[in-house]
């Protein structure tokens, strides 16, 4: 920020292009346009004159949905989580499936964003890799519904999504509606492992 303001305050051009990143003021824009919980942003858009925040806002809340819906990425993920549900012969669908779910679709990906965060993977595939079934048709139970505590985590991260104005709910805010109940089975197994929940909001957020 204060390079920024010191090459603002000299002069900077603002609308040079720069491929492919266009003008200055339009990256300003596009930065408060991706993170507008940002204040940084908020302050370079305002800085730069790339117009008002609240204008910005407002624009793009009117075309969005609010809340917004799943993403395919997200719904298949919960697709799979009923499916292991119906596999474990359970009439609801829990966070800890929702885990199992996210797991079989992201792979080594979701196993990758838990390094360096104190999670014992070894642990976790010894507890649950006979759950990790490829992610194939046909899968089983996808009419069953989620119980509490996974219609709370799904509340929360469709919740995440809109006041972040996405437009739709990613499976990362699948994983922070799961930490969001800390006494559900899907929290509760990643603490049995010793993830570390400070470590992983850390990393989580900027990603949102």
């Amino acid at each position: 920020m204060p390079l920024i303001d010191h090459l603002i305050k000299r002069g900077a051009s603002l609308d040079r292009e720069w491929p492919p990143h266009g003008s200055a003021r339009a990256l300003a824009r596009q930065l408060f346009e991706g993170n507008p919980q940002n204040e940084d942003f908020r302050r370079v858009v305002e800085n730069c004159d790339a117009g008002k925040p609240a204008d910005i806002l407002a624009e793009l809340d009117s075309k969005r949905q609010s809340p917004p819906p799943p993403e395919s990425r997200a719904l298949r993920a919960m697709q799979l989580a009923a499916d292991d549900a119906a596999r474990h012969g359970q009439s609801v669908v829990t966070t800890e499936n929702m885990l199992i779910g996210l797991l079989r679709l992201m792979g080594g990906v979701f196993a990758e964003f838990f390094m360096a965060t104190d999670t014992d993977m070894p642990r976790l595939r010894e507890m649950i890799g006979a759950r990790l079934l490829p992610d194939d048709d046909p899968l089983a139970g996808q009419e069953l519904p989620a119980d509490a505590g996974a219609a709370a985590a799904l509340r929360v991260a469709t919740a995440e999504a809109d006041v972040r104005r996405r437009e739709s709910v990613s499976p990362l805010y699948l994983i922070k509606g799961i930490l969001s109940q800390e006494h559900e089975p899907g929290a509760r197994l990643l603490a049995a492992v010793g993830m570390n929940r400070a470590l992983v909001v850390d990393r989580l957020d900027p990603a949102l």
